[in-house]
């Protein structure tokens, strides 16, 4: 049978892995927050690979060279974008938010 005090002691138990960070499912800290920080993620990448894409057709319009600057700016968005989801996966590794 569950006491009162077995009771105390689990809500106590509770509060204080809230307070270190691990909350449950459906929570900021947990699976919410996780698809926040992977949405991200997914942005970063998206957003660097059309930046570079975008900024390459300008460039090959202007300069009327066919799809040498889509191509390379395309490519170094692409970089770009990983670099930053790498640096992302480094500091959630390292365990900050």
């Amino acid at each position: 049978m569950i006491t009162d005090q077995h009771r105390d002691s689990l809500a106590e138990r509770i509060d204080a892995a809230r307070k270190r960070g691990l909350g449950g499912k459906g929570t900021e800290d947990g699976v919410v927050g996780q698809a926040h920080v992977v949405w991200r993620m997914v942005i970063d990448l998206v957003a660097g690979v059309g930046c570079g894409a975008a900024i390459g057709y300008g460039a090959d319009q202007v300069m009327g060279s066919a799809p040498i600057m889509i191509v390379t700016l395309t490519l170094i968005g692409f970089a770009a974008g990983i670099r930053l989801v790498m640096r992302e996966a480094a500091r959630l590794g390292a365990g900050e938010k």
